[in-house]
């Protein structure tokens, strides 16, 4: 009997926190989403060794994160919206629990942008923010709990 008792706990708390426990994943998702998109360096000619190439505009690599749901984005954005990615995350957002969520860039020099190659992120974007991840879940926690 007691067993049963419990059964039923467990199912009226995730009958009850249902609404809550989608938010928090939603909103830690987001927040980490939103860190790693905002940490990525703009092109700033004047940090460089040599000049930027005629026409260059700064941004590629900050517009191709590509929120999506399922399956992770293949394609690379030509764009330099920097305020591409979180657009297209806010967009996405009420899809996020239960699903699969991928935050893809596909620009080919994304990696060393990871790895130092930038002066403005030498600690990359996806560590750094990876390092703080617990943070972030419990910043999404506090925020949707009363607890």
């Amino acid at each position: 009997m007691a067993s049963n008792n419990f059964s039923d706990q467990i199912a009226r708390f995730a009958e009850q926190s249902g609404e809550t426990i989608d938010q928090v994943v939603t909103d830690y998702v987001v927040g980490v989403s939103q860190k790693i998109i905002e940490r990525t360096p703009v092109g700033n000619p004047s940090l460089w060794e040599s000049s930027a190439p005629p026409g260059y505009v700064g941004g590629t690599a900050r517009a191709n994160w590509i929120p999506s749901i399922g399956t992770p984005e293949q394609a690379e954005v030509n764009s330099t919206d920097q305020n591409s990615g979180n657009n297209q995350l806010l967009a996405i957002q009420n899809q996020i629990p239960g699903n699969i969520y991928y935050l893809t860039n596909n620009v080919p020099y994304i990696e060393r942008l990871e790895y130092g190659w930038s002066t403005q992120a030498p600690n990359g974007m996806m560590r750094r923010t990876l390092r703080e991840a617990r943070a972030i879940l419990k910043q999404a926690v506090d925020k949707n709990t009363d607890l």
